[in-house]
């Protein structure tokens, strides 16, 4: 016997659209418990697929969405312009208030596909705040893709700052895509002074999408001084973002030096970039020397991270011997980390004998991380001929297998042993060589009592005389 109940709640629900079930399927019992003992049990049901259906639209609102998103306002003209007027009440017609599968409204989709004529046409005659079922209106639509003609239109009769579901409004998706002609056109319709999530202005929020036009077109109405919650001003989320035109445009009413919570300077962040071009501009106006927590400058830091373009910007105005905490100058860091073309750049103008709390030189931080190239430019440029750096390779090794626990303090022993002896014979030469040059000298020409000339001299070659004891 079949159960009647669930046959009639079936016909039901086909009659009325809302749900699609399979001819001949039974009705599920899990959704309606009450029903379970005169169904047949799950398992023994044939396995199907169960869908929401929305409810079928009627031709009029299929044919205006049709022409909305081919932008035919022939078309819509036929079909509303001679039938209605707008609605003294603010109503839309029934039609426009129809959506499509993704929830759009007529409206919609012609401020999505940029038809100004078409947006104008229906936005009397329809819900501009109306929203799609991810929160969508049709000013964000039009926004989202730069459609500044319909934004226009739309932001007198729309709420601009209405976000969809994850947050972003009209005005976000303005700056977000960057499009300042669109945020030109919204501006007139929001509170420019207001203060958005984490304390951020629209300046901050245009300097952060890195929309140079944007930031001009604020700065005039936004304090580009004012922090955010992180401390971050609108200059350093423009280093951030790496746009110099933003910085540029920044920087004559702005304080470079604050740091945010973080005690990063927009320079920090810029040098972060690897940007020689937006170092340049911000260092002309920030403390380039700067030390943080460890007492360390960007210099020492883009160093150790082997930024080269980093180096060469700020060695216009860094001073390379400055020392950190532990007694390391910026060449230290290079030579430790190995960063052969730094290194190069860094000889000549730092103190090649500058030696760290651990009484390290830039020599032995190469050595002691098996540098092979830093250890060679080092050598030749410190004038050490006794020992190559294939052989101070083969010593950072077998220190590494033997005493890895004392790598630095052993290879600092051994290698300053090397130096003193090459210093030591650097002397002893010095010295030879000066006594050398004392005690050499031309016979001066003199008569001879047997009046004949030596021989020598007889051939204009000289004569050296005796060595005097030392």
């Amino acid at each position: 016997m079949q159960n009647r109940g669930a046959v009639d709640f079936r016909m039901a629900l086909r009659y009325t659209g809302q749900v699609e079930v399979g001819a001949g399927v039974p009705w599920a019992p899990a959704l309606f418990p009450s029903f379970r003992a005169l169904s047949p049990p799950l398992a023994l049901m044939p396995r199907t697929h169960y869908s929401l259906a929305r409810p079928p639209i009627g031709p009029l609102a299929q044919q205006a969405l049709a022409a909305a998103a081919e932008g035919d306002l022939a078309k819509l003209h036929a079909l509303f312009g001679s039938e209605i007027e707008p609605s003294p009440t603010g109503a839309p017609h029934f039609a426009l208030a129809e959506t499509n599968t993704n929830g759009q409204t007529a409206l919609m989709r012609a401020a999505e596909g940029g038809h100004a004529a078409c947006v104008s046409f229906l936005a009397p005659l329809s819900d501009a705040n109306a929203q799609t079922p991810g929160g969508r209106t049709a000013l964000m639509l039009a926004t989202r893709n730069g459609h500044a003609d319909c934004v226009k239109i739309l932001a007198p009769i729309s709420r601009v700052l209405t976000t969809d579901h994850n947050g972003n409004s009209a005005l976000f998706f303005s700056l977000v895509e960057k499009h300042p002609e669109c945020l030109r056109e919204l501006l007139p319709f929001v509170d420019s002074a207001a203060i958005f999530d984490k304390r951020q202005t629209l300046l901050m929020l245009a300097a952060k999408t890195g929309v140079a036009d944007a930031v001009k077109l604020l700065l005039p109405l936004n304090d580009p001084k004012a922090v955010d919650a992180s401390g971050q001003t609108a200059l350093i989320r423009a280093a951030m973002s790496g746009d110099l035109a933003s910085v540029l445009a920044l920087i004559p009413v702005s304080d470079a030096r604050a740091m945010d919570v973080s005690e990063r300077t927009a320079l920090d962040y810029a040098a972060a970039h690897n940007d020689a071009p937006l170092i340049e501009a911000l260092m002309t106006v920030s403390d380039v020397d700067r030390l943080d927590t460890y007492e360390r400058t960007l210099l020492m830091h883009a160093a150790w991270q082997g930024r080269e373009n980093v180096v060469h910007a700020l060695l216009a105005k860094a001073d390379p011997k400055r020392v950190d905490f532990e007694g390391q100058c910026a060449l230290h860091f290079a030579a430790s980390a190995g960063h052969d073309a730094i290194v190069a750049e860094l000889i000549p103008l730092s103190d090649l004998n500058q030696r760290s709390d651990e009484l390290c030189l830039p020599l032995h931080e190469a050595v002691a991380g098996q540098r092979e190239g830093a250890t060679r430019m080092l050598l030749d440029a410190m004038g050490v001929r006794s020992v190559s750096a294939e052989d101070l390779m083969a010593l950072a090794e077998r220190n590494r297998q033997a005493h890895a626990e004392r790598n630095k303090a052993f290879i600092r022993a051994e290698m300053d042993s090397i130096l003193e002896a090459e210093a030591l014979r650097d002397e002893v030469s010095a010295v030879a060589a000066q006594a050398a040059q004392l005690d050499d000298g031309i016979v001066e020409h003199s008569g001879n009592p047997a009046g004949h000339e030596p021989a020598a001299a007889a051939t204009g070659s000289a004569v050296r005389r005796p060595p005097r004891s030392l």
